[in-house]
C-alpha cells in the first residue's frame, strides 16, 4: 500500500511569486497615491528605477543563496562575511 502525504517542494513558480511578494512588498499599494501625489507623472520614472533596484537586490540574494547554501537568510550571510555581531544585527533588523 502506497502512503500519501504532501509534497515537500516548491516549485519555479512559487519561488517566483514568493520573490516578488518579498520584492515588492505591500508599501507599493499603501505608497503609491502618496508619492504619486507628491511626483505627479514622475512617478512612472520613480517606479521603474526603484523596480530596477529591486531586481538587482533580488538578484544579489539568489547569489547569495547559492554561494551560500545554509539555512538562515541574511543571518546566514551576515555572519559568513562579517561575523557573529554584525550578523545579529542583520537578524534583529529584518525581524
Amino acid at each position: 500500500m502506497e502512503k500519501l502525504g504532501t509534497k515537500r517542494e516548491l516549485g519555479l513558480f512559487y519561488g517566483v511569486i514568493a520573490g516578488l511578494g518579498g520584492g515588492i512588498g505591500i508599501e507599493f499599494y499603501v505608497l503609491l497615491q502618496y508619492s504619486t501625489f507628491l511626483a505627479g507623472p514622475a512617478v512612472v520614472l520613480s517606479l521603474f528605477i526603484s523596480g530596477i533596484l529591486t531586481i538587482l537586490t533580488m538578484f544579489s540574494y539568489s547569489e547569495l543563496g547559492a554561494a551560500i547554501s545554509r539555512f538562515g537568510g541574511e543571518y546566514t550571510f551576515a555572519k559568513v562575511a562579517f561575523g557573529g555581531f554584525i550578523a545579529f544585527l542583520a537578524g534583529w533588523i529584518r525581524w
